[in-house]
């Protein structure tokens, strides 16, 4: 949402400027990425919401886009939101806030399915289209990423908001881009850097740009400084992003009373242009404008002592987030936009060198969290890491969204998998508390310091539940200086087992632990160390504080040793914790309690739903299929398999945080001291070969399983289809791949894929059988495996896919 009125007034006063794109030729645009991916065409696909995952036409988008600058030969410099800032006043004010997010949306999709169960596919794929948008989501971002590092594009995530980085970068001598393009928001923050200009629109097909500028904005309101111009837009209202403006109407005030204080603020300030004529006749007392208007209206309102002392708070709080909002400057260091020196104002909670009279907030603590080591800013800056862990432990608060499709499995899984989610938090918690801060050692998560309670809300509760603090844990390392690491073999989780007797018990305050001296070495760590987290060793009671250590594999590591091979190593941890939490089974998923906004019959509604099908769909969608980058050409989706993904991505993506945070704490406890090139530094070999090398990066499909449940349900030899079609045929003909190629266009390499969908399952029934062996699965998961491999071997001949070594 726009600043309220801003837009109109640029309008009418006649401040937008447009020019030839011509006039850009040579330059270079710091981008805001995510007003830049709202302009994005075919991203937001309408069958993409129902396969959930990554949108298939993302490259093909991005790269046009990006050929759009060349073309120009404009440089595009893009740079995306880091860590939320403080949410304090929204959390404590609205528990139910996360219960309402998405709702609409969520009914969309409901109904979308409906359509779609009743056979009305165009209804169905035009309902998906309108069922919202996944483009500012934390795995579309980091997709995005991915692809922008692969195709050497330049970009930054910002610590905290993107406007703030932009406006210092465009600011400097010598700066790294020329102007900035992005939304109108970004006006707050460039007056704060004496930047001038905005782009806020290019017209690639009528080749012009359209720009405002700030100083010709404050003119036009009656010559305001920028410090009046922001609070007459906080007052004014909007919310974009990580940051919005006063929330005059929270949820606990009752919208059906007509004239409650917040609706006549609102109406009040709704305008910048009225907001400051207000100000033009308006004498401050304390030195800040906004704070004594606000004050002045509340008191006249007759409004509450608490909902003043609300309304202000907020004030001070999102204009302080402004004023001293933090960037990272050209030699990486972290530091307030406004030049005050920060970090005593964390530490010791002095007041801020802020020349208001203000009452609340009082430190950057309140506003944008604590914080945190250079090297953590440094992998969030690149990309190296998701920003979601760093969320929670900054705000001691984690945060489950809803879910593309709910149900009781699912609500089921993150009950089993929080306790993970909240050991990898307080792995990096501890970790901070040693990096030497005097802020993270009082504050610590876990360990002797001050116990900070980490809470949890998900979408389907009222209110925030604390969660359980973990044991203090200290992963092993392991010596590797012993193991022949330096191959050109690839390192995975299947190589790494040939080290599993090779741990080393290190302690935290000893000097001399164990350092990684290689690419290999570091990747070999990161997985072992990730393998042993979740239970893949065994380390028996030993006496000695430090040094080698008896360790060995557990059952869960010989099942993956023993039966995958090294290419579906990733997929095979994917597949084994799977079925530890009881996710992966033969059962139709089922609606949840309590219900999900909307009444949800059983979600395996489709023909064929047979325990076989699912047990087989399921297991072979852990593996991606080749496609085109386009729009998927296709009808055919399965909203079974889309419930089972929702659960999949979301173990996808812990096992994901988990590594990267490994590898974060095993930089700041400097146990990486990388041998080679010296002018190589560290931290680029950091981005480019450890970062693309981390386990859980590629982002899933589930079309393997579509085609397969498509096979299993309406083309096998006990089909209509085939009672229809085969008679007629040539059998060879019928039962060909050439066949399934037309029902599914956008697969590329449908055989091969469909090949190795056959051997994944033959291993992934080995590993069923290892843990049946020693009774750590039901009997009923092994016979059910047993039984599904007829029936796909079966199906598999007959199309020529099976193809067993």
């Amino acid at each position: 949402m726009p600043i309220g009125g801003l837009y109109q007034l640029l309008t009418q006063k006649k401040l937008i400027h447009q020019e030839p794109l011509s006039k850009l030729k040579d330059t270079t645009l710091c981008v805001d990425g995510h007003h830049w991916l709202k302009g994005l065409n075919n991203i937001d696909e309408p069958w993409h919401m129902a396969m959930g995952g990554l949108p298939l036409g993302l490259t093909a988008a991005v790269d046009e886009e990006l050929q759009k600058f060349k073309k120009a030969n404009i440089k595009p410099f893009f740079v995306f939101n880091g860590i939320n800032p403080s949410q304090q006043h929204v959390e404590n004010k609205t528990p139910g806030w996360v219960h309402a997010q998405g709702v609409a949306q969520y009914r969309k999709r409901e109904e979308a399915w409906d359509l779609y169960a009743k056979g009305q596919i165009e209804a169905a794929k035009t309902a998906f289209a309108t069922a919202g948008s996944s483009l500012t989501s934390a795995d579309f971002l980091t997709a995005l990423l991915s692809y922008l590092r692969s195709e050497h594009v330049s970009f930054f995530r910002a610590p905290y908001l993107a406007w703030a980085q932009m406006a210092w970068f465009v600011s400097q001598r010598g700066a790294i881009a020329d102007c900035v393009y992005g939304s109108e928001e970004t006006l707050l923050f460039l007056g704060m850097v004496q930047v001038e200009r905005l782009i806020t629109r290019i017209d690639w097909e009528a080749r012009t740009f359209e720009w405002v500028s700030l100083k010709e904005i404050l003119n036009s309101l009656g010559s305001l400084t920028h410090s009046q111009f922001v609070d007459c837009c906080i007052m004014a209202g909007f919310r974009s992003g990580q940051m919005r403006g006063i929330q005059y109407t929270p949820d606990e005030i009752d919208h059906s009373q007509p004239y409650t204080p917040g609706k006549q603020l609102m109406k009040q300030f709704e305008k910048i242009e009225d907001t400051a004529q207000q100000m033009s006749t308006f004498h401050p007392q304390s030195g800040c404008w906004g704070y004594d208007l606000l004050d002045t209206a509340l008191k006249r309102l007759q409004s509450s002592q608490e909902y003043i002392a609300s309304i202000q708070e907020q004030f001070m709080r999102i204009k302080n987030l402004i004023h001293h909002h933090v960037i990272i400057d050209d030699q990486g260091h972290p530091k307030p936009i406004s030049e005050h020196n920060w970090r005593d104002h964390i530490v010791q909670n002095t007041p801020f060198p802020y020349p208001l009279n203000m009452q609340q907030p009082n430190n950057l603590d309140q506003v944008l969290g604590p914080k945190l080591p250079e090297m953590v800013y440094f992998l969030l800056c690149g990309g190296c890491i998701n920003n979601q862990v760093v969320n929670n432990v900054v705000h001691n608060l984690m945060t489950e969204y809803r879910p593309v499709i709910d149900s009781a499995e699912y609500r089921e899984l993150l009950r089993k998998i929080v306790p993970l989610r909240t050991q990898i938090a307080f792995l990096l918690s501890n970790c901070l508390a040693k990096a030497d801060d005097q802020y993270w050692k009082a504050k610590t998560l876990g360990g002797t310091g001050n116990r900070v309670a980490m809470n949890c809300v998900q979408w389907y509760m009222e209110t925030f539940y604390p969660l359980n603090t973990p044991p203090e844990l200290y992963l092993d390392d392991w010596n590797l200086s012993q193991a022949d690491t330096n191959t050109s073999e690839q390192v995975n989780f299947k190589t790494v087992m040939a080290y599993n007797r090779l741990a080393w018990k290190s302690v935290p305050s000893f000097p001399h632990n164990k350092t990684y001296s290689s690419l290999n070495e570091v990747m070999s760590a990161i997985l072992l160390k990730t393998l042993d987290l979740l239970g893949y060793f065994t380390h028996p009671q030993q006496q000695q504080p430090i040094g080698p250590e008896e360790s060995g594999m557990s059952l869960f590591a010989e099942a993956l040793d023993n039966s995958m091979e090294w290419q579906f190593a990733e997929p095979g941890v994917l597949f084994i914790e799977l079925i530890r939490t009881g996710a992966l089974s033969a059962a139709p998923i089922t609606p949840p309690e309590p219900p999900a906004v909307v009444p949800t019959a059983t979600i395996s509604t489709q023909p064929g739903a047979d325990p076989d099908t699912l047990l087989i769909t399921r297991t072979v969608s852990l593996l991606s299929a080749r496609v085109k980058a386009t729009e998927w050409q296709s009808n055919k989706v399965v909203r079974d398999l889309c419930a089972f993904h929702v659960m999949v991505k979301s173990l996808h993506k812990t096992l994901r945080n988990l590594s990267e945070v490994i590898l974060t704490t095993m930089l700041l406890e400097n146990r990486i001291k990388l041998k080679g090139d010296p002018n190589e530094p560290l931290l680029e070999t950091l981005t480019e070969q450890i970062f693309r090398r981390l386990p859980f990066a590629t982002h899933l499909n589930i079309v393997l399983g579509i085609v397969l449940h498509y096979i299993l349900t309406e083309r096998h030899p006990d089909s209509q289809w085939a009672k229809n079609n085969v008679q007629n045929k040539n059998p060879k003909e019928a039962w060909s791949i050439l066949g399934l190629e037309k029902v599914f266009p956008s697969c590329t390499h449908l055989r091969a894929d469909l090949q190795q969908g056959c051997e994944f399952w033959r291993e992934a029934s080995k590993i069923v059988e290892k843990l049946a062996a020693a009774q750590a699965i039901p009997g009923d998961l092994q016979s059910g495996f047993k039984q599904a491999t007829t029936l796909l071997r079966r199906t598999a001949t007959l199309y020529g896919f099976w193809d067993q070594k």
